[in-house]
């Protein structure tokens, strides 16, 4: 499937482009899941610190949609939205026409790491490894959570960073450093780009060398994502 989406992806964007949602973010540059979480819950948590307000949230899960999806039905929105009938036949004929296989990954990483340690591996290929395998897990959607995680669950996965500082022998970042560096990047990114439905979230003030502060009234709200995205551009 992540072959065949890099072969037909590129020609799908150049033909629906003009049609998509400005608020889509699937498959467009500069966009991410986080950045549709964090977009949303900005504006959940600025309608919560009225006085008297609650949200209701639907939550509609399309993972493996292409597993489920009628080919036909997909093939219909595909010549609505002027895709070429060639294109539709063939998305069509991989969807109903393939065979698949899945690999479940391994959830104790701390062991392999342990194992490379066994087997003398330089320290530089074991912090590789971390970075790769273990740190990627601790900082998914990182931008999203860690604003609102108790202390006791931060103290919980320190202890995983802790753990593979002594396996390898070498300080790493905290949990607390790589939210800090993962927010201020992402703000970056998203200030470069005026087309990015956040964009007008970072308001330059007159001076043109600070972002206006979010105007929050609770602390899981000054907390999240965009206030602490500005403070951290601001500092």
């Amino acid at each position: 499937m992540k072959s065949f989406k890099k072969l037909v992806l590129p020609y799908l964007k150049d033909i629906t482009g003009p049609l998509l949602d400005p608020l889509q973010f699937a498959y467009r540059a500069n966009r991410s899941v986080d950045d549709a979480i964090n977009m949303g819950l900005h504006f959940i948590l600025q309608h919560l610190d009225k006085t008297g307000t609650y949200v209701r949230i639907l939550f509609v899960d399309f993972s493996s949609a292409f597993n489920t999806i009628i080919p036909t039905a997909l093939q219909t929105k595909l010549t609505q939205l002027s895709v070429p009938s060639s294109i539709c036949q063939w998305i069509s004929s991989f969807l109903s026409d393939r065979q698949q296989l899945k690999a479940k990954k391994a959830q104790q990483r701390l062991y392999f790491l342990r194992q490379l340690k066994k087997f003398n591996l330089p320290q530089e290929l074991l912090k590789q490894f971390y970075s790769a395998l273990i740190e990627s897990v601790l900082c998914t959607s990182i931008t999203v959570w860690f604003g609102s995680a108790t202390k006791s669950d931060i103290r919980r996965l320190q202890r995983t960073v802790r753990t593979a500082e002594r396996i390898i022998g070498a300080p790493l970042p905290t949990l607390q450093e790589l939210y800090t560096s993962r927010v201020r990047k992402r703000a970056q990114k998203i200030t470069l780009d005026p087309s990015h439905p956040s964009y007008p979230l970072f308001e330059l003030l007159p001076s043109g060398r600070h972002f206006r502060a979010a105007n929050t009234s609770t602390v899981r709200h000054k907390n999240s994502f965009f206030p602490q995205a500005i403070y951290l551009m601001n500092s």
